[in-house]
C-alpha cells in the first residue's frame, strides 16, 4: 500500500506525463494503422484528417483555458483527458 500514499505534485506530474505520452503514442499509432488498413485512406487524406484534428485541438484549447482560469486547472486537465479518451472510443 505504499503506492497509495500521498505523492508530491512533482511525482504526480512525472507519472501523468509519462503515462499520457505512452498511451497517446500507442493510440495515435493504432489510429493511423486503422485509417490506412480499415478505412483505406491515402497519404493526402491522412494529412487532411491530421489537419482537422489539430485545428479542433487548437479551437478547444480556448474554452478549456477559461475552465482552468475560472474553476480549476485540475478539473480542466481531467476533463481534457476524458474528452480525448471519449473521442478515440467513439472513432473506433
Amino acid at each position: 500500500m505504499t503506492f497509495l500514499k500521498k505523492m508530491d505534485s512533482y511525482t504526480v506530474y512525472i507519472y501523468t506525463r509519462f503515462w499520457s505520452q505512452f498511451f497517446f503514442t500507442f493510440i495515435f499509432t493504432v489510429n493511423l494503422l486503422y485509417h490506412v488498413k480499415v478505412v483505406g485512406l491515402d497519404p493526402l487524406q491522412l494529412v487532411l484528417v491530421g489537419t482537422v484534428l489539430e485545428a479542433v485541438v487548437f479551437l478547444f484549447e480556448i474554452p478549456t483555458g477559461f475552465v482552468a482560469d475560472l474553476k480549476s486547472r485540475r478539473l480542466s486537465v481531467i476533463f481534457g483527458y476524458f474528452l480525448i479518451g471519449a473521442g478515440f472510443l467513439i472513432e473506433g
